[in-house]
């Protein structure tokens, strides 16, 4: 909008006019104009004012203005904003990250060192008992250390701060990693908050161990209530019905 553009244009090559039909110039300031937003965001949601995935969040305060985000602590309830935010990361999904690659029946190698029928051992996968990544990383014990730490183990790490559970998907669209709907041996599977048991506010990870060929799977999660890492078998229909919710990172 023009008034925005009065706010925020910038000029992105340098030839010293701000020009709102200048490619250079409009696809610069869009750019900042979003991280901007993100940051806000970021700070909106680190004080506990605002709920959600910060990519979603922060195109609907592109969509409806982040007073409008304050406002109702998230997505405001706009039929305009939250199909906005859907068809962008639709779009993000079917034209700018790989194509899934479907489902793969199998198990994960190398296999996992267990306590017993449900508990990993860690101590005998070599896995540290300390954060992931350094002081700036996952925390021991919490999901994202443990799907952080697993995939280290199968040669396929991941960055140490894409952000809670349910930001991961996200976050790993934005950085680039394969992403898609149906699982394979060695996915990272990040739930959205809420979804399928995990944390209303931060979401959940885990690490798919075994894909079978009824289209259940099983993966292996850690928490900070739970005693050690653990497997949980997720059912096709589980899967299926609550698949909005669930992004697998390959």
């Amino acid at each position: 909008m023009p008034s925005t553009w009065a706010s925020v244009g910038q000029d992105g090559d340098g030839d010293g006019k701000a020009d709102i039909t200048n490619p250079h110039d409009s696809i610069w300031t869009q750019g900042h104009y979003m991280c901007d937003l993100g940051s806000q965001i970021s700070s909106l949601k680190q004080q506990n004012r605002v709920k959600g995935d910060t990519l979603e969040l922060t195109l609907a305060a592109y969509n409806a203005g982040l007073g409008s985000i304050i406002q109702y602590g998230g997505i405001p309830p706009y039929a305009e904003t939250e199909s906005y935010v859907r068809k962008i990361i639709d779009l993000a999904k079917r034209k700018y990250t790989s194509s899934d690659s479907g489902r793969i029946v199998g198990q994960l190698q190398p296999p996992l060192a267990m306590l017993n029928a449900q508990q990993i051992d860690i101590a005998a996968m070599g896995i540290a008992a300390a954060a992931y990544g350094g002081p700036s990383g996952y925390p021991y014990k919490q999901c994202t250390w443990w799907a952080a730490s697993r995939r280290a183990t199968i040669g396929k790490p991941v960055d140490a701060h894409l952000g809670n559970g349910g930001e991961w998907g996200a976050s790993a669209r934005r950085l680039g990693y394969k992403t898609g709907d149906n699982p394979q041996p060695g996915d990272v599977i990040s739930f959205s908050p809420g979804v399928l048991g995990s944390d209303s506010y931060y979401g959940h990870v885990a690490v798919v161990e075994q894909v079978n060929s009824d289209g259940s799977i099983i993966i292996s999660e850690s928490g900070a209530s739970l005693p050690a890492p653990m497997l949980r078998t997720l059912t096709a229909a589980q899967l299926s019905s609550n698949k909005t919710g669930i992004t697998f990172i390959h």
